[in-house]
């Protein structure tokens, strides 16, 4: 059984909008943490808050867990082969805390997994707005052991819960949740487009659509980032992570043999979007489709 000594230091890969607030979180808590992202945007706001962090790998110091919050799979990858060529030490645990689908965390917990490293597969729910105010909902396949070394860390970013001894089971809820949230975000851009064409009043819509039946996470969360065309171009969400997670929830569920009809119109409306160049845009940015 794995104890959990009270401030294991963290080294986290992956400054972006997720990963940035659950840093800073971490850090807030007062756990040793050491930040990685290429970007020295991201890097810059972490070194004026006191973060520590680097754009290289060969800067992270030696650290019972690493934490992964990287695009995709691809990256995630690349990361592991990084530290398998240019680090000296080995960390406990691998968070993978990104959606990468269920065959890539599979593909990557047979690179990673020895007698001295787990992996928890462990993606999060709740967007930018939770990992900033610790309320993500973080799910979590893996040993039981590990998951309990891990559990007090996970609690200062939001709620866990371990549903699967399986390697892969966290990435299809997760991508399960995914096929909900892409076909609500389509349809509250589609709703809301519909009815500035009708010219009904923002704030009125609001209270009806939020107040009632109509109403969704997504639409609530969304709702004025689709009314404010202006502040599209500064992306919260980028459009392009729909985009991907849309072609890996198609994947999963051809290989479920489960028609996804809802899942394969909202992707096509996503690609629209992406092939306007709005890929780097907030997701929002999907009601343009509708000009």
């Amino acid at each position: 059984m794995i104890s959990t000594p009270p401030r294991e230091r963290v080294v986290l890969v992956g400054l972006g909008a997720m990963g940035l607030p659950i840093l800073r979180r971490l850090n807030s808590a007062g756990i040793p943490t050491f930040g990685i992202d290429s970007d020295p945007s991201r890097l810059a706001i972490a070194q004026e808050e006191g973060i520590p962090c680097s754009n290289s790998l060969t800067d992270a110091p030696e650290s019972s867990i690493v934490v992964t919050l990287v695009a995709g799979a691809e990256q995630c990858m690349q990361v592991v082969h990084g530290f398998k060529v240019n680090i000296d030490w080995t960390p406990r645990v691998w968070t993978v805390m990104s959606t990468l689908g269920v065959s890539q965390i599979r593909a990557i917990a047979n690179e990673l997994v020895s007698p001295d490293t787990d992996l928890i597969d462990a993606p999060v729910t709740g967007g930018v707005a939770g990992a900033s105010s610790g309320d993500l909902q973080i799910m979590c396949a893996g040993n039981q052991s590990t998951y309990d070394f891990l559990e007090p860390l996970f609690g200062h970013l939001g709620t866990s819960r371990r549903i699967s001894s399986r390697i892969g089971d966290a990435q299809a809820l997760k991508l399960v949740n995914n096929l909900l949230t892409t076909i609500h975000l389509v349809a509250g851009a589609e709703a809301l487009a519909l009815a500035e064409a009708l010219e009904l009043d923002p704030s009125i819509l609001r209270e009806i659509l939020l107040g009632g039946s109509a109403s969704s996470w997504m639409l609530q969360d969304r709702f004025p980032r689709y009314i404010d065309r202006d502040a599209q171009e500064n992306a919260v969400t980028a459009l392009r992570i729909f985009v991907k997670d849309s072609q890996l929830i198609r994947s999963m569920a051809d290989a479920a043999q489960r028609p996804v009809p809802l899942l394969e119109s909202a992707e096509r409306i996503l690609e629209r979007a992406q092939s306007m160049g709005l890929a780097d845009w907030d997701d929002s940015s999907v009601i343009r489709v509708y000009d």
